[in-house]
């Protein structure tokens, strides 16, 4: 089975989420209001540079 999972958008969250579960195939989550509107609130997005650490992190652990 393949699982696409939402992320909340912090780095202990993507540590946790990879390590619970070895069906994840895809990671998602939203953007940057200031550079995408999204239409939502979303108080935890990340910049850029952290989307980069945690991206990084996630192709780590692939």
């Amino acid at each position: 089975m393949k699982l696409y999972v939402p992320h909340v958008g912090h780095l202990e969250g993507l540590e946790d989420l990879l390590s619970g579960s070895d069906d994840i195939y895809a990671v998602y989550m939203a953007e940057s209001p200031d550079y995408i509107g999204t239409g939502r609130t979303n108080l935890s997005a990340p910049k850029l540079e952290e989307i980069a650490i945690q991206t990084e992190c996630a192709h780590d652990k692939a």
